[in-house]
């Protein structure tokens, strides 16, 4: 049990930072377009 969840969690470690990413990115685009109109 503790094997597969060490296992398993840097995949979701990982998954969160590039959705962390992701969602900033969203945020920052959002703002510049807001800002054009």
């Amino acid at each position: 049990m503790n094997y597969d969840w060490h296992d398993w969690q840097p995949v979701q470690l990982t998954q969160s930072l590039i959705m962390n990413k992701n969602v900033e990115k969203r945020y920052i685009f959002d703002l510049t377009i807001t800002k054009i109109d």
